[in-house]
């Protein structure tokens, strides 16, 4: 999956760091990302977008097609051990739910 494997080689650009969990949505993903490399996780954020987008338009050679990414992204700061297992869990179970969301077809 191309996601997936953008994700297992940004790890090489920051080896410090690591992806703890992470669910890859129909049209979102969620993540968990101990960052132990100081980057900013914008950059790693813009980064994630950039490469994937090129891989799609590449895919869809070039035709018209819908963004693949929306303009910003959501961060929350872990700062706990309870507040890591909510978040955990709620990565883990939201693929379960995706038949709720509003966008699901």
């Amino acid at each position: 999956m191309m996601i997936d494997e953008t994700l297992n080689a940004l790890l090489k650009d920051y080896p410090k760091s690591e992806f703890s969990h992470y669910a890859i949505m129909p049209n979102h993903i969620h993540f968990i990302w101990f960052n132990q490399d100081d980057v900013l996780l914008s950059n790693l954020v813009r980064k994630l977008k950039g490469i994937t987008a090129k891989k799609y338009r590449e895919m869809m050679n070039n035709q018209t097609y819908e963004p693949l990414w929306q303009r910003s992204f959501y961060e929350h700061i872990i700062r706990n051990d309870e507040d890591f297992l909510r978040i955990w869990e709620y990565i883990e179970h939201n693929p379960l739910q995706w038949h709720l969301d509003r966008f699901y077809q």
